[in-house]
């Protein structure tokens, strides 16, 4: 299944969320230089010249040259034994923040960084600006698999720990380069998608409030970072009518189904999420009694499912059995029985007997079989038409 918009079965059900990739590299800074430092020589004093008797000029040689040896000897200065001086301080330069080089974030010289202020937020180093980021990562990777198995409690928990860390990355990116940095919104459109599928795990779990908090969230940063028409816009579209399905407020839900299709049809043409859409505004027709408007919008879906997912995908499963439940309610079981049995057999094998989506798809057989006339038990009956 499809991430941030697949539909539930029964009522409508959400997509599978999809992983980024955060990487970060650092930049090194210049290298030290410094300046050698020399010392000024000593001066050497001169001896006086005196004047003294005839008969003394002829030793004025000798007392010349003794009184130059003396000099040397006392006036010549010896080299200091004091310690070499310390090499000067050289102020360490700034590293400037790190970039996200997974999403295509142009390289920047040192000198063209906007200037880091002091915050609490930027007390990380690059190295541990790399490990929020990898630990993002793979926290969403954990949250994911839980999801796809329906186990919203542990899908939430490593959810939790995504949005931690990315929200630190955020703060860091916004003090380090300024909001309207590209590195900064590919950080936020990455929140942005955690925002979105920590609301679809509490839709999941019926918990619609907390569903609508991190929806709305998940809007607001993706409506300024990608604009009202980008698909994943659309997607939080989608699953805020969702949100409005399971609340029962069906005009509400077709009100926010239909945003979600205007772009659908306009950016993405015959795809899987236009289907998706198709597929949650027939639910919702359907869960207004309307089956006749629930089937048209249905076989839309599965037009294009089949054609681009192909006949096994649980995407196309879904749909198959929302087409039992149209025919169900009508009464039509005869119709209804093969659509579910189709859901099941694909749900089975692509997600396993113990998820919540494969189970419901098993209810609705039952539930169908049961209302028919007929010689063997379900159980039986069931193991009989698998194999």
């Amino acid at each position: 299944m499809n991430t941030e918009n697949t539909e539930s079965i029964e009522n409508a059900e959400s997509t599978i969320p999809q992983e980024s990739t955060i990487s970060q590299e650092s930049f090194a800074p210049p290298p030290e230089s410094s300046a050698p430092l020399s010392i000024a020589p000593k001066s050497v004093a001169e001896p006086e010249e005196k004047e003294g008797s005839p008969w003394a000029f002829a030793l004025i040689p000798v007392l010349l040259t003794a009184i130059g040896v003396a000099a040397y000897i006392f006036f010549y200065p010896k080299p200091d034994k004091t310690e070499e001086p310390p090499p000067p301080i050289v102020a360490q330069p700034e590293s400037p923040p790190p970039a996200l080089s997974d999403l295509a974030v142009p390289e920047e010289k040192p000198e063209n960084l906007v200037p880091v202020k002091a915050s609490p937020a930027l007390k990380l180093s690059n190295d541990e600006v790399k490990q929020l980021s990898a630990d993002a990562v793979s926290s969403n990777e954990a949250a994911e698999k839980h999801y796809l198995r329906g186990d919203y409690a542990n899908a939430l928990t490593w959810y939790l720990r995504a949005r931690t860390d990315s929200e630190r990355l955020e703060a860091y990116f916004q003090d380090a380069n300024g909001g309207d940095h590209e590195t900064t919104i590919a950080v936020r459109k990455n929140l942005g998608a955690i925002y979105n599928n920590l609301g679809e795990v509490y839709r999941n779990q019926k918990q619609y409030g907390e569903a609508m908090k991190w929806l709305n969230k998940s809007l607001a940063l993706r409506e300024k970072t990608l604009g009202t028409d980008h698909p994943e816009t659309g997607t939080t579209y989608n699953n805020i009518a969702l949100v409005y399905d399971g609340q029962g407020k069906y005009a509400k839900a077709l009100e926010w189904y239909r945003k979600d299709l205007a772009i659908a049809e306009k950016t993405l043409g015959e795809h899987p999420d236009t289907a998706t859409t198709y597929n949650n505004i027939g639910m919702a027709y359907l869960n207004q009694g309307s089956g006749v408007n629930a089937l048209e919008w249905f076989r839309k879906a599965l037009a294009i499912q089949e054609k681009a997912l192909g006949k096994d995908d649980p995407d196309t499963a879904t749909t198959y059995n929302n087409i039992g439940k149209a025919y169900s309610t009508r009464g039509d079981y005869a119709n209804a029985l093969p659509e579910y049995l189709k859901a099941y057999r694909i749900l089975r094998e692509k997600l396993g007997e113990g998820n919540p989506h494969t189970k419901a798809a098993r209810s609705n057989l039952a539930y169908a079989y049961g209302k028919m006339t007929n010689t063997k038990p379900f159980a039986e009956w069931l193991g009989e038409s698998i194999l």
